[in-house]
């Protein structure tokens, strides 16, 4: 059935598919060319605001995938309640936390800032359609087990955030695994599906949190940051709480579909234990 679809919308012939991992799609590589992904948790309103802004970072170099139209010229295929995008296969290896890779990485998402910092009508595209990707809504939420439990007590200390903080297009999931290293240069960027439009500070505080070991790469990253895309004192000094009420309502996410897959709830509450949230 994939074989089919990608010849009939795409007009590609397929000679190989392999499946990789992905949490709540189903991610092949085409002919070791291509990616096709399929997803049922986007609209195909939403996916195809997210293959806009992929592909106006690719038309400012950004390194993130080309997004590959259907014959008809359309961003993604959707069909029977599914999305299906294709893209350019970026090869490499995940991020390694090497100063090299962490300055790399500090340095793209600075200009992925400020890339978008001015596309203020695909700015309004996104907030109508991407919204509030993770509600901090509590109603509801079942203790599967300790740990959920855990985490669900967390999840109701309050967190004061300062507002007004500048707002923009941003990533909100740049993490190790979603970075791409071919030696010490970073060629991909992926995993759009929960960008939206938020404060700038929470996107570098998921990405600085997520991607040093200490406080020293944590400087490091900061400079390297701010030497291209200068950020307040106020955006720096809340960086932490922006993270950990991200951390929250990524959690809530994750423990609503639990019975689905405990896997994403697994891997932010081990990021949970490396913070030492409590």
């Amino acid at each position: 059935m994939i074989k089919t679809i990608i010849e009939d919308h795409w007009g590609i012939d397929v000679c190989n598919i392999e499946k990789i991992k992905a949490l709540y799609s189903d991610v092949y590589v085409i002919n070791e060319k291509y990616v096709l992904k399929i997803t049922d948790i986007n609209s195909g309103k939403k996916q195809k605001i997210i293959n806009l802004c992929i592909h106006k970072a690719y038309e400012k170099k950004l390194p993130v995938s080309k997004i590959i139209r259907t014959k008809s010229g359309e961003l993604l295929l959707a069909q029977n309640h599914r999305t299906y995008s294709m893209s350019s296969y970026l090869p490499g290896h995940p991020y390694d936390f090497k100063e090299c890779s962490l300055v790399r990485a500090a340095q793209t998402l600075a200009l992925f800032h400020l890339c978008f910092k001015k596309e203020l009508e695909l700015e309004r595209q996104v907030r109508d359609v991407c919204g509030d990707v993770y509600p901090y809504d509590l109603s509801g939420l079942k203790c599967h087990n300790e740990d959920v439990k855990f985490v669900i007590k967390l999840i109701e200390q309050p967190v004061a955030l300062p507002i007004g903080l500048p707002r923009q297009i941003g990533h909100f999931d740049y993490t190790v695994g979603n970075l791409i290293f071919e030696s010490d240069r970073m060629v991909g960027l992926i995993d759009f599906d929960i960008m939206r439009v938020s404060e700038t500070a929470r996107d570098v505080a998921i990405a600085l949190y997520g991607l040093t070991n200490s406080v020293a790469q944590q400087e490091v990253f900061l400079s390297s940051y701010n030497a291209i895309n200068q950020l307040s004192d106020v955006e720096i000094g809340t960086m932490y709480d922006l993270y950990v009420d991200e951390m929250k309502r990524k959690l809530i996410y994750t423990i609503r579909r639990y019975e689905m897959s405990s896997k994403p709830f697994d891997i932010l509450f081990d990021r949970v234990k490396k913070m030492g949230l409590q």
